[in-house]
């Protein structure tokens, strides 16, 4: 959750300073903000 976390921090502060990211920084970035939460519930109720 941490991983998700920090994407949820680098999107808020990319929106406070009204700053369009690279599509490269968007998609590193995205990976980790998508991923956490569609994968790790998965591992929780097996």
């Amino acid at each position: 959750w941490v991983g998700v976390c920090r994407a949820y921090l680098v999107e808020a502060r990319w929106h406070c300073a009204r700053q369009t990211p690279r599509l490269e920084e968007y998609l590193s970035n995205i990976r980790a903000a998508i991923t956490g939460p569609i994968l790790l519930p998965g591992y929780f109720f097996r």
